[in-house]
């Protein structure tokens, strides 16, 4: 999600963006946008729909994401995301909110040609995050490009290998 939002605020305010790092983000959106008003987005995003919330305890909440996320990193992100209420352990993030995020996803390859400061565009390897006819074809529309990809599957890049994560960024940053 950051990345879209980076890549519109960079579109849009060039002059107060000096460069920009996608991460595992593609432009790619739906084909045809979301019309529905706010009002009338579901309340719960589609990751966390079914989860068993609120958690009774921080054990109860260990066991259930252990048992349900794929990578430790998936798993340490969203222990990290709770919070306790008086209800009992929640996610801090707003479902409605990840829902209307996900909901109004649109495609922004129309403004790739519109980011002209430096722009590393990094993605994970085996990762469907963004395909590789989405990471050329951002690759081809960004004038000042430098794409790399990194070898851990997971789409938190800047976690899943952390040493090949900084000697990408790194190099990014010699750039400008």
């Amino acid at each position: 999600m950051g990345g879209r939002v980076a890549g519109h605020l960079t579109a849009l305010y060039p002059k107060l963006v000096k460069a920009l790092a996608i991460l595992d983000k593609s432009a790619s959106g739906p084909a045809e946008p979301n019309q529905l008003p706010l009002d009338q987005i579901p309340t719960v995003d589609p990751v966390t729909k079914d989860w068993p919330m609120p958690f009774s305890s921080l054990s109860e909440a260990a066991a259930f994401l252990r048992q349900t996320m794929d990578s430790d990193l998936s798993y340490q992100y969203f222990m990290n995301s709770l919070v306790e209420t008086v209800e009992g352990y929640q996610m801090m993030f707003s479902s409605q909110a990840i829902a209307a995020n996900m909901a109004y996803e649109e495609n922004w390859f129309h403004l790739l040609p519109n980011l002209t400061c430096p722009v590393l565009v990094l993605r994970a390897k085996g990762n469907d995050a963004v395909s590789d006819e989405d990471f050329l074809r951002m690759q081809s529309l960004l004038p000042n490009c430098l794409a790399r990809e990194v070898d851990h599957p997971d789409h938190n890049v800047h976690l899943g290998n952390k040493e090949e994560f900084y000697r990408y960024f790194d190099e990014f940053i010699m750039t400008l």
